[in-house]
């Protein structure tokens, strides 16, 4: 029989992105597998989940989500885990004194974005996440989600691979013949992502088209710690009509309403990782046919500029990303020429499909697979 696998986090849900609709459902294809999250779970047969609660405070979910994780996992005694949070490597450590061989998906530069996050980074919290890392370079096999992570990581003992966070092609939607006055973002919110200068660029908007709306997916986090931080970002009351907070969902619903929009923004502050990380929702956008709006930094140029799929402009530039969207207002057939060269480079170069192989040659590297 295959070896079993466990997906194992302590606050992510059941329908992630990354986590669940794609390396799940890939390892699924191979080994019996577990996921172990918070609800909501999709609806998949090939996939079993256990769920968790979910608490936004870390150290809660110290308290009360870790020890019922480990329960779980002395429990069910996977022959593999596969981490997806950085806060259980001790977890995963544990399990590997019964035999368990251990995965490390490293889907964010932790060490680098420590330095610009203001939630959830206590000192303690640094301290145990360095120790563990390292403890994971010599034990554990890891998933590197960006090749710019390898620099971080000259000392690994064993095995590893990078895999991008590019779309599945599958869970695409065909992009919408008609389109609405809108634009889409759909990731964290943050003013490391430029949530401060949307909104003041969407104030700027809407003196020309006040009837625009903005759809936005996804939570605050990061440097912004609840819905109220965002309530005081400058110039949010002006335009709070215009903004539609939709909160967290899968990500085929985000998109059921992304392929309606005009364009997708993905505008990053030069914080941490991030000008050496691909943001997945650039490849989302592009997959769905929107052009592109993001941040002027070579790597994201590489993709953006080459394949002539929308503008890089200065991140903390409202007023560019105003004239950006007013563009893409008035410019229907160049946007929608943007829009099909994005998808074709999806299909053709960025998606699931050719990073899902890269998975399995790491799996294939643990004993007896």
């Amino acid at each position: 029989m295959p070896a079993s696998v466990l997906h194992l986090t302590t606050l992510h849900r059941g329908d992630d992105s990354r986590m669940v609709l794609k390396m799940a459902r890939s390892t699924a294809r191979r080994y019996p597998t577990t996921v172990l999250a918070t609800p909501p779970f999709l609806s998949d047969p090939s996939l079993t989940f256990i769920q968790i609660p979910y608490y936004a405070s870390l150290w809660k979910r110290l308290v009360f989500v870790h020890p019922r994780v480990l329960r779980h996992c002395l429990r069910l005694r996977p022959a593999i885990v596969h981490v997806h949070a950085p806060e259980a490597l001790p977890i995963a450590w544990l399990l590997s004194f019964f035999g368990t061989e251990v995965i490390y998906d490293v889907y964010e530069n932790m060490g680098k974005q420590l330095s610009g996050k203001t939630v959830n980074n206590q000192w303690l919290f640094r301290k145990v996440f360095g120790w563990f890392d390292r403890i994971a370079r010599k034990q554990f096999r890891f998933i590197f989600a960006e090749d710019a992570y390898l620099a971080s990581y000259p000392d690994l003992r064993k095995p590893f691979e990078v895999i991008h966070n590019f779309p599945d092609i599958h869970q695409l939607p065909q992009p919408a013949n008609e389109r609405d006055l809108s634009f889409f973002y759909l990731g964290q919110l943050s003013k490391a992502r430029c949530l401060d200068v949307m909104i003041l660029a969407a104030g700027m908007l809407r003196q020309q088209y006040p009837d625009f709306r903005w759809h936005i997916f996804g939570k605050p986090g990061f440097d912004l710690a609840g819905w109220e931080d965002i309530h005081q970002l400058p110039g949010f009351s002006e335009v709070k009509d215009n903004l539609l907070f939709h909160g967290q969902v899968s990500a085929p619903e985000a998109y059921a309403v992304g392929k309606t929009c005009l364009a997708g923004i993905a505008l990053l502050r030069p914080v941490g990782d991030f000008p050496d990380s691909y943001p997945t929702k650039i490849f989302e956008y592009m997959g769905l046919g929107l052009p592109v709006i993001t941040s002027a930094f070579p790597l994201y140029q590489s993709v953006v500029e080459t394949h002539a799929c929308g503008f890089c402009l200065e991140p903390d530039d409202a007023e560019k990303l105003y004239e950006a969207l007013r563009f893409f207002i008035e410019n229907p057939a160049i946007r929608q020429e943007m829009g099909e060269r994005g998808i074709a480079a999806v299909h053709a170069q960025y998606n699931w499909a050719t990073e899902e192989q890269k998975l399995f040659r790491l799996y294939e590297t643990l004993p007896g697979r």
